[in-house]
């Protein structure tokens, strides 16, 4: 059985040697791009409230039962340091069936101060549907997605904006944060998120983004004009529409400083659900756009990105079980080793039994790959921080708690994702 372990271990220090090369080639993107991001936003207009050139832009708020967090959702792009007469808020209710409607009708009653805010409503037909029908009633340059229960930084706006100097960008993505994590598995995600601020950034460099994320990713309005509106793509718009970007050649852009910070589930039933939806969305419309993976026309994007992106998350369930396997094997072992020999026999520990020496680290390369492997992980792990906090926060609570249990976690809604991709079962929006 122990050579059936060791064969089945082949495929998992192939795929970790494939990560490696992955992350260090993420890393020195990064790096390579660090100093000329840094001179080319320093020479970008910040377009503040008395800018007179600054693009018009629409925003689109698409909810549904989102009574909780509508107002709040609203109130944090009214208070954007940007032109109030170069800014309008849409709030596109998808055929709610609480009160959120209302809420924003009464909200709009009582502050006629907003002229800019505006609120339509609609029977339910997704997400999609609502983003649609918000581009057919608006003219604006710019026009963004804000998710209903997300929060945007008072700068975002303009930091997302600016972006747009270059003629090529025709979509830019912010730094996503979590919103007042409040338990350990909030905790988590939070770090999950500081990680995704790095990622972002460095496949930006590389035009490798392969998701526009609803929490307030900006484009420009006459992309939609050529390339077409938003498709239902499995409940995974964002993704299917970042994908059709790329499949059009056109150039996708990452702010590190538009914060955007947004609710996460509390509880893993929850979690397990949303993540089903996104990784169900990725499979999905990846399947769709499969032209794409290993397209040296495609450039990273289709030669490295997706593929290894596909490539994780089977590596995941796989190794996931593969060391579940094993744990459970060897416990039976031992349960059979104590019921031949006659039951347990205790040995007392002893200090005296402990000898130390450099060569009991194996130098193997199976290893070396294992701790190296781990050691940018880190890296990029305290990057994506410093990036969203300013620090690096290397003995922080949560960065521990997701160092160990992420990848316990994780492996639960990739397998029900790939079960339910092969059972052809559908997801909803909400």
């Amino acid at each position: 059985m122990k050579e059936i372990f060791a064969y089945l271990n082949i495929p998992v220090y192939v795929v970790m040697f494939l990560v490696l090369y992955y992350q260090v080639f993420l890393l020195i993107s990064f790096f390579d791009s660090f100093s000329h991001r840094k001179r080319a936003e320093e020479t970008l207009k910040q377009y503040d409230r008395d800018s007179k050139d600054a693009p018009t832009v629409t925003i689109f708020v698409p909810c549904y039962n989102e009574e909780e967090t509508i107002i709040p959702t609203i109130e944090s792009l009214l208070r954007s340091n940007y032109p109030k007469d170069k800014l309008d808020v849409l709030v596109v209710d998808d055929g709610s069936k609480d009160s959120t409607y209302a809420l924003v009708e009464k909200y709009i009653e009582e502050h006629p101060e907003h002229t800019n805010l505006r609120v339509v409503t609609k029977p339910n037909g997704g997400k999609h549907s609502a983003l649609n029908l918000g581009l057919s009633m608006t003219d604006s340059e710019i026009v963004g997605c804000l998710d209903a229960d997300s929060f945007a930084d008072q700068e975002a706006i303009a930091e997302l904006v600016k972006l747009f100097a270059d003629p090529k960008v025709v979509a830019v993505t912010p730094s996503m944060k979590v919103w007042n994590p409040r338990n350990m598995l909030q905790q988590i995600q939070k770090v999950e998120y500081d990680v995704g601020i790095f990622l972002r950034a460095a496949l930006s460099f590389i035009n490798g983004i392969y998701v526009t994320p609803g929490p307030l990713s900006v484009f420009r309005k006459s992309l939609f004009d050529e390339i077409g509106g938003y498709k239902k793509a499995h409940n995974a718009e964002d993704l299917e529409m970042a994908l059709r970007i790329q499949y059009n050649g056109k150039k996708i852009a990452n702010s590190t400083k538009a914060f955007v910070y947004t609710v996460t589930p509390d509880n893993i039933p929850a979690l397990i659900k949303q993540r089903v939806r996104w990784s169900q969305g990725f499979l999905r419309n990846s399947y769709d756009y499969r032209s794409m993976v290993f397209n040296p026309k495609k450039g990273n994007l289709g030669i490295i990105v997706l593929p290894m992106s596909i490539l994780m998350v089977f590596f995941s369930i796989y190794a996931f079980f593969l060391m579940v396997g094993t744990i459970l094997w060897s416990l039976a072992e031992k349960i059979m080793q104590v019921y031949f020999s006659g039951g347990f026999h205790f040995v007392p520990f002893s200090f005296s039994n402990i000898k130390w020496t450099w060569f009991a680290i194996s130098a193997s390369w199976i290893v070396f790959i294992m701790y190296a492997a781990t050691a940018v992980s880190l890296a990029v792990t305290l990057l994506g921080r410093k990036m969203s906090n300013g620090k690096f926060n290397i003995f922080s609570k949560d960065l521990w708690l997701f160092t160990l249990a992420y990848g316990f976690i994780a492996p639960l809604w990739l397998t029900k994702t790939v079960f339910e991709v092969v059972t052809k079962k559908q997801n909803k929006w909400k």
